[in-house]
């Protein structure tokens, strides 16, 4: 067998319907169906029982929470790689066909994501990395990967020991997190899954807590990978549930991004002894954790800014400026090799036409 669908369940009547759909009409086909319920006490039980399909088996839980569930999956199964999927969820139909593509065609990653799209109470698409050192580097900072199209290699996971924490507030970034140590990971880019937002589904004092625990998380990441202990007052590393960079005023922005650069050196530094991240990658790795952080913003001239910002920053300068029509056609012929960015190209393209009209 090829996949085992590991699906906790605990008073889902309400989605279950459209979660089990998803899975049943997957054009890749070859899968059981593990689902594992929780006690429920609504018409779950009713609902799992309605399908007529010897890939379904409804197992009993642990009672014991979200991770032993999972946990319990993870030993019952019989497929070569493990899919998750969530209750409320929605699983697109070609996510496990194009997931067991790239798994048995790149052997070297032993846990793949996809990009999946918010509906519900929020809208919104989460686009995480895909290139694997990218991904593992982003890792170290928060749970940049969607948990409900995870699909990883049962074998590995239990060879390293790699389960659900208990008791764990982040069960799936302090999974995560103890995995990169031993194994790559790496993210399709198409939106092959839907995350379900429920309005109510975390609520304020939860969520300061997940801030909390992730925060120790990414502490414990920087000294397990990097030989790095940070004092948190000094270095803000209070995660985004708890600080977004856009809600700060400008001197502590400033100051965030100080301290962060300093970081980033230091990470970098300590890289060239550990080789965590393949060095030909650690520029782009850093670069693309700080966007997470800090965006495009780059109030300390830092090196580790996307290069959008520092190499085409002076485009910028000239845009909004008098200037005759000789430097803008030299400045876009010039430097449209040079320029990456659509939006950068388009400003200034239509800035030329606007001088010869």
């Amino acid at each position: 067998m090829k996949i085992s669908v590991i699906m906790p369940t605990k008073n889902a009547e309400k989605y279950i319907n459209e979660a089990i759909d998803s899975i049943l009409n997957q054009t890749f086909s070859d899968f059981e169906f593990l689902i594992i319920d929780d006690n429920s006490t609504d018409d779950t039980l009713r609902i799992i029982h309605s399908y007529n399909d010897k890939r379904i088996k409804l197992v009993n839980g642990p009672q014991k929470g979200l991770s032993e569930a999972l946990n319990l999956g993870i030993k019952l199964a019989q497929g070569e790689y493990i899919a998750r999927m969530d209750a409320d969820d929605i699983s697109l139909p070609h996510r496990f066909e194009k997931q067991v593509r790239y798994l048995d065609t790149h052997p070297e990653v032993s846990l793949l994501g996809t990009w999946q799209e918010y509906f519900g109470d929020k809208t919104g698409i989460h686009k995480p990395n895909c290139e694997p050192d990218i991904a593992k580097m982003a890792l170290i900072f928060s749970c940049d990967f969607c948990h409900s199209t995870a699909m990883f290699r049962k074998n590995i996971f239990i060879e390293n020991n790699l389960f659900y924490p208990e008791n764990s507030p982040i069960e799936d970034f302090e999974l995560w997190s103890k995995a990169i140590a031993s194994i790559n990971v790496a993210n399709i880019p198409e939106i092959l899954g839907k995350y379900r937002v429920h309005n109510k589904s975390i609520t304020t004092q939860k969520n300061y807590i997940m801030g909390e625990y992730e925060t120790k998380i990414i502490l414990n990441n920087l000294r397990n990978y990097f030989n790095i202990d940070c004092n948190i007052q000094n270095y803000f590393l209070k995660s985004r549930r708890l600080h977004s960079f856009s809600h700060l005023k400008k001197h502590e922005k400033i100051e965030f991004q100080q301290n962060l650069h300093i970081l980033f050196q230091k990470i970098e530094l300590e890289n060239k002894l550990s080789h965590f991240i393949d060095i030909q990658n650690i520029s782009k790795a850093m670069e693309y954790c700080w966007f997470q952080f800090c965006g495009y913003a780059n109030y300390i001239n830092s090196s580790y800014a996307p290069q959008i910002v520092k190499k085409n920053l002076y485009i910028l300068q000239f845009l909004f400026q008098p200037i005759n029509q000789k430097i803008y056609l030299s400045l876009f012929f010039g430097l449209k090799i040079q320029i990456k960015n659509k939006l950068l190209y388009n400003i200034i393209k239509s800035k030329i036409f606007d001088i010869n009209s």
